[in-house]
This record gives C-alpha cells, structure tokens and sequence, in this order.
C-alpha cells in the first residue's frame, strides 16, 4: 500500500488524510444475521402457540368429565380426577348469581316458571302428588321436572340427562317445610329410587 501512494502525486496533506481513513477502517460486519434469526425463531412461536393451544384444550376436555345446565340457571361441572374417590369434591357450581325458582306463586295459584312459559300446576298438583314437566333442549339435554306441594309448602325436583351421555343429575328446591314431602316420596318410588 506504501509504495502505490508513494507513486501519486498528491499535496502531503491528502496523502495523510488518505492513509488515516485508510489504517481506521474497520471491516464491516454482516447485519443479516440477527434479524434472520429473530424471523426464524417468530415463526417456530407462531406454529408452536396453536399446537399447545390444541393441546391445553384437549387436557381441558378430558378433564371435564359432565356438564350439566339446569332450567332453574344452574351449571353444574364434574371434572374427572383418578386421585379422589368422593365425586363431590370434583365439582364446580356456577350461576348462583342467576339462579331462579321455577315455581312462583301468585294470589291462590302456583306457576311452573320454565322456557319462557308460565304454566298453571296449582290444581295438578297436590301434597301428595306431584306434576311432570318433560323438555329436551336444542343440544338434545333431557330435563324432567317434577313439581309438588301446596302454595305454602311447595318444591321441585330437576333431574337433567346431558346428551350422548349416560349419566344424570337431580337438583331440588324447597320452599316451606324441609322434612320429606309425600309428594317428593311418591316421585323416589314411581322412579324406582326409594
């Protein structure tokens, strides 16, 4: 390099000028890769993020075992778990905020309140004997709501069947007198549970 500026004929200033510029250079270095890399490690996130999402789904799934919503605005979760053997301590109540009676007594009458329908059950049922009110809803659940009792001492049972599967749920309501209702009873034996 020495002898090539030793050959131009230039004022000494610019040669120094030159050789300065020449001897601090700093060799350039190759940018691309580090953005490169950060590209290639996004796009593994971005095809990871919806297998775990499959996955954390999939889990969720197995371990809710039934689910169960009732016409009085209950929803009622039974999670599977191999490590307890009480069913109860596997389950989660939601809707306790919206929950409603389904009976409602107006005057010297009693109402079923369900499916956005007021029905009259007041001289259907009794003490005694109880009323049967049968639905199935739009997903196929099953719901068999039996109500009975007196406008003072009245309640009802809620027994839920989910589609496609084989299990079942009672919920109960009472209003009044908490001691066994003959009518209730007569429910028990006529289901085959007494």
């Amino acid at each position: 390099m020495k002898e090539t500026f030793d050959k131009i004929v230039m004022d000494e200033e610019k040669k120094a000028e030159m050789r300065y510029a020449l001897s601090t250079k700093k060799a350039k270095r190759k940018v691309w890769l580090a953005p490169v890399l950060g590209l290639a490690a996004a796009a593994i996130l971005l095809m990871a993020i919806p297998t775990t999402r499959t996955a954390i789904v999939s889990a969720a799934e197995r371990l809710l075992r039934t689910q169960y919503n009732s016409k009085s605005g209950l929803q009622l979760n039974f999670y599977a778990d191999d490590e307890t053997e009480d069913p109860n301590e596997n389950v989660s109540v939601n809707g306790m905020d919206t929950f409603k009676d389904l009976i409602e007594v107006k005057g010297d009458r009693m109402y079923l309140v369900v499916d956005n329908q007021l029905i009259d059950v007041t001289d259907l049922c009794s003490e005694d004997d109880y009323y049967l009110y049968e639905c199935t809803d739009a997903d196929g659940t099953r719901h068999m709501i039996y109500v009975g009792g007196t406008l003072e001492n009245h309640g009802w049972l809620e027994y839920i069947y989910p589609a496609n599967d084989d299990s079942m749920i009672c919920i109960t309501s009472n209003v009044g007198s908490q001691v066994q209702q003959p009518w209730k009873a007569k429910v028990y034996t006529d289901r085959g549970e007494a």
